[in-house]
Parts: structure tokens; C-alpha cells; sequence
């Protein structure tokens, strides 16, 4: 059991360190965030009326104009969906240029529109192309940017600039245009592949838009890299949304690196369970591999006493009593492997970047245990090695 629970710890130890070290296409450090929730209801909320107040320049511009000028921030982006949030709006998208496919053969992509701040902020890298720009305004053609994996799920590995994308909307007469790619970013959780993705400019999000009520109007995240501490970039970034709207409510106010951290809580929490036991497991190993081959040699001293009175070296009689520690731990070991392999479909699900049996865990695994059960039978193969035959044979 000892070496069924510290081989699943090494596992869980080898999976959090590649977790921890993959490239999440986004940089979480100094990035503060939090979300708002929109009223459900009035002119923001309604889309389809073009002569409807825009929440854009109503609200997100003053937004980012007070948070822009506040000394400690360093830019500030916009996004309605920010990486590992469960929601996600999917949107059925194909090249303006080609029939629309059929349902079985349509790809989705995560549609969210943002400033073209946010790609700074959160460090995911531009690629080709451009970021949006000021010339980007709701009176202009479309401007999207796509990921990596759009261009080669959607787009089949073509070039991506200036493609124009269609998409299944009851605004059948919109089209955007690829200006640019982004790097691709871990969307859901680190574990998860990269999806398809699509930004929208926020810049150009109107009320006459079916898109706008979707994207712009109920959710947003707002994003931060700050030199200052959370919770002045918290209080900040509530302050300058009350001074704008007071009926707005916010949801978790956190830093992107703890959200990164809580994505990893499953398999943080099981490498620290079966590490705590496993330790304990091992103390609980050594100590019992320690009591039974000292009982062993105190109920053999008269044995080991008569082997030295004819002539056994103490080298001889240290080994009679490692062998049967060595005879244990092998039994031990080999049954130990066989409960691993039995448990391995249970581990399975933890695992990231480390296979189940792999050879290096095991191996160090079994050295440990075996080093450690050798050095809990060095003591009492000592004592037997030092037992004098004279008092020995007195004794009984």
C-alpha cells in the first residue's frame, strides 16, 4: 500500500510541475481582474435598435479613460469572457466565400469582443497582422482577430489576413475581416486544449447590432496589470464604476494568478492527500519492517549465538537477518506494483504530461521504499550481529 500511494503522490507531484510550468499563451502575473453585470433590462440592454444609447462610448470609453490616467496601472483591457470562465458564446463561423456548411460540419468558435488593450494587458501575443485600432469605429467593415486554432479548424491552415467570415446570425449581411492572429491561449482550465476563438471590436459593437446584446451589454470582464496591490486595484476599478453607474454589480474580484491556481485545485489537493498518506504509509512501513525483524532476533538469539559459537562471521549473521528484510520488501514491492496498476485508472483522470506507469516514478519510488526499509533492518541485523554466544547460551 506504501508504494501504490507513493508512486499516485509522484504522479500527482510530476503532473502539478507541468501544470504549473506549461505555456498558457497569456501572462497572469500583475494582472488583476473582476467582473460586471449589467441591469437586465433598459436601453443598454435592447439590441436591434441602432437609435439606442451605446453602452461603448455611454460607459466602457469613460471606463477606460478614468482607469487609464490612475498612476500604478499599466493598461486595462475589456473582454467578455476572460480565459477560465466556464460561460463561453459559441458562434457557427465559415469564409464569407464559401455556402455555408451543414450542421454536421459547422466548427464553433468562442466569440468574445474586447479593446485592443486587453491583448497587452493579459500578454497574449499578436501574431500577424495588427490589434485593432482607432480606425477600427463602428462606421468601418468589421475587424476581427482569430487564434491559431480558428485558422486551422476554420480556416484549414489557409492564410488567415483578409479572409471575410460569415456567420449563423439573423444578420445575415454582416461580414468580418481577419486583420489579425492571436497566439493560442488555455481557455478553460491549463489542462484544456486550446478551441477556437474570435474577437470582436468592442469599439464597434452598436445597438443595431444582433451581436451587441450578446457580447457588450450584460457581462463584461474588466482586467488590470497594475503595480499596485488587489486590493487598491479593486477598490479602484469599483470606485471609477460607481462614479460612472452605481446600479452595476460586481462578481469576484481576483488576481488572474489565482485563478490560474484555483484551475489546479483537483490535482493540488490529491498529490497533498496521497502525499500525507504516502509519507505515512512509509513511517508506518518502517516501523513495522523494524519491530517484526527486531522481535525476529530476539526470539533467535539463542540460534544466532550458537551460529557465531561455531564459527559464523558477523558479516554472515548481518546478512541472515538483511535477507529476510530483503525477502519482505520484495514480496512488498511486487504486490505493491500490482495494486499501483489495479489503481492506475483511478489516477488516470489527474494526470497532465505524466504517464501512468512511468519509469522514472517507479523506479525512485522502489528505491525509496527499499532504502528505507534497508536502513529500518540495519538495526536489529546489527544487534544480531553482535550478540555474544557466551551470554546467549546463558540466557536460556
Amino acid at each position: 500500500m506504501t508504494l501504490a500511494l507513493l508512486i499516485a503522490a509522484g504522479l500527482l507531484i510530476q503532473t502539478l510541475w507541468q501544470l504549473r510550468h506549461t505555456n498558457l499563451g497569456f501572462a497572469p502575473e500583475q494582472v488583476d481582474t473582476t467582473s460586471i453585470f449589467m441591469p437586465t433590462h433598459g436601453a443598454w440592454w435592447e439590441g436591434g435598435d441602432a437609435k439606442a444609447p451605446s453602452i461603448v462610448t455611454g460607459f466602457y470609453d469613460p471606463l477606460l479613460d478614468k482607469l487609464s490616467h490612475i498612476p500604478g496601472i499599466q493598461s486595462v483591457g475589456l473582454a467578455t469572457i476572460r480565459p477560465f470562465t466556464a460561460s463561453h458564446f459559441t458562434l457557427n463561423t465559415w469564409p464569407a466565400n464559401q455556402p455555408q456548411p451543414s450542421q454536421r460540419d459547422q466548427h464553433g468558435a468562442a466569440a468574445r469582443a474586447s479593446n485592443a488593450d486587453y491583448f497587452r494587458t493579459m500578454g497574449i501575443t499578436v501574431t500577424s497582422g495588427r490589434n485593432f485600432a482607432e480606425t477600427d469605429s463602428p462606421g468601418t467593415p468589421l475587424a476581427v482577430l482569430v487564434n491559431h486554432e480558428f485558422v486551422r479548424t476554420i480556416l484549414h491552415g489557409g492564410n488567415p489576413l483578409g479572409t471575410q467570415l460569415k456567420w449563423d446570425d439573423t444578420d445575415k449581411n454582416l461580414i468580418a475581416t481577419i486583420i489579425g492572429t492571436i497566439a493560442d491561449i488555455h481557455q478553460d482550465s491549463v489542462r484544456a486544449a486550446s478551441s477556437p476563438e474570435i474577437y470582436f471590436d468592442l469599439d464597434q459593437m452598436t445597438p443595431g447590432m444582433d451581436l451587441y446584446s450578446v457580447l457588450a451589454t450584460f457581462h463584461m470582464d474588466v482586467t488590470v496589470r497594475t503595480r499596485l496591490a488587489p486590493e487598491a486595484a479593486f477598490r479602484t476599478v469599483r470606485d471609477a464604476v460607481h462614479n460612472l453607474n452605481p446600479n452595476l454589480a460586481f462578481a469576484e474580484q481576483t488576481t488572474m494568478q489565482q485563478v490560474v491556481d484555483a484551475s489546479l485545485g483537483p490535482q493540488t489537493l490529491a498529490a497533498r492527500l496521497l502525499g500525507i498518506f504516502g509519507f505515512v504509509a512509509l513511517l508506518i512501513a518502517v516501523a513495522g519492517i523494524y519491530g517484526l525483524l527486531a522481535y525476529s532476533v530476539s526470539q533467535r538469539t539463542r540460534e544466532l549465538g550458537v551460529r557465531i559459537a561455531l564459527g559464523a562471521q558477523r558479516e554472515n549473521i548481518l546478512w541472515l537477518v538483511l535477507r529476510h528484510a530483503v525477502i519482505l520488501l520484495a514480496l512488498g514491492v511486487s504486490v505493491g506494483l500490482g495494486v499501483a496498476w489495479a489503481a492506475s485508472s483511478v489516477v488516470r483522470s489527474f494526470l497532465y504530461g505524466a504517464a501512468v506507469y512511468d519509469a522514472a516514478t517507479v523506479l525512485l519510488v522502489v528505491l525509496t521504499l527499499g532504502i528505507c526499509g534497508l536502513l529500518a533492518s540495519y538495526l536489529p541485523a546489527r544487534r544480531a550481529a553482535a550478540v555474544d554466544p557466551i551470554e546467549a547460551l546463558r540466557t536460556e
